[in-house]
């Protein structure tokens, strides 16, 4: 939007337009194992749950007209995320859960503006290891350890690679 006021240069005005709610919901819990077990040292468990739950997300070019893309691939209403690890000197194995709510294809869609309105949710896990030998460490793990495909039709709501294994060393000089 311009304006001009008497022979002035135009000034510019911006009228776009944000409007988000929303939280993200965090628990962390570490605990020595040897407190529940007892014994010598059985290693330690670290564990986090993590969510995000966005109830409005809506966006203006104008400041007239607002598309909602809350609930959508572009932004689901839940997501999260669990880990789990445990450690034991220079072990430690982690796995780690990734969680998307099922959403909207797109802002208002519906079946009878597109095929498949509704993508379901989708569900990841993966593991990894990784060993701490001073000079060396030695690393390992699987994402997407049940090879679970994007939610039907996107090619980008999940994970596109599919099952992925990795190995890794990192050497000290």
């Amino acid at each position: 939007m311009s304006l001009s006021i008497g022979r002035r240069s135009p000034i510019t005005f911006n009228a776009g337009v944000v409007r988000f709610r929303g939280e993200v919901y965090n628990i962390n819990h570490a605990f020595d194992l040897a407190s529940i077990f007892g014994g010598a040292n059985p290693g330690r468990l670290e564990l986090n749950a993590e969510a995000t739950h966005t109830s409005l997300l809506t966006t203006s070019v104008t400041g007239s007209s607002f598309t909602r893309t809350d609930n959508t691939v572009d932004q689901p209403d839940w997501s999260g995320r669990f880990t789990a690890t445990y450690i034991n000197g220079g072990f430690r194995a982690s796995y780690q859960l990734a969680y998307l709510d099922s959403v909207l294809w797109q802002p208002d869609a519906t079946i009878e503006s597109t095929p498949v309105p509704v993508l379901k949710r989708n569900i990841r896990h993966n593991l990894s290891m990784q060993y701490d030998m001073g000079q060396f460490l030695i690393r390992a793990g699987v994402n997407n350890l049940t090879n679970v495909e994007p939610s039907y039709p996107s090619l980008s709501y999940g994970d596109i690679i599919g099952r992925e294994l990795y190995i890794g060393v990192r050497v000290k000089i």
